[in-house]
């Protein structure tokens, strides 16, 4: 389904992407992804990467070689 996005600019489909809810994962992510969105679930941010994007990143996470 495609989402407008509260945050960010680009529409994205819900099937094409990750959400993550660590925001110390988040934002290593960020400094080598786009970011699509941020989203207020309860009380925690809900962050909205590309899964493609996203795969080899979660590799280096995994290891602990994400800096």
């Amino acid at each position: 389904m495609l989402m407008p996005p509260y945050c960010g600019q680009k529409p994205y489909d819900t099937n094409d992407v990750v959400f993550l809810r660590n925001p110390e994962q988040s934002a290593r992510f960020a400094k080598y992804i786009y970011l699509y969105d941020t989203i207020l679930s309860g009380d925690k941010f809900v962050y909205v990467f590309n899964k493609k994007d996203a795969e080899p990143l979660f590799a280096l996470w995994r290891d602990h070689e994400l800096k």
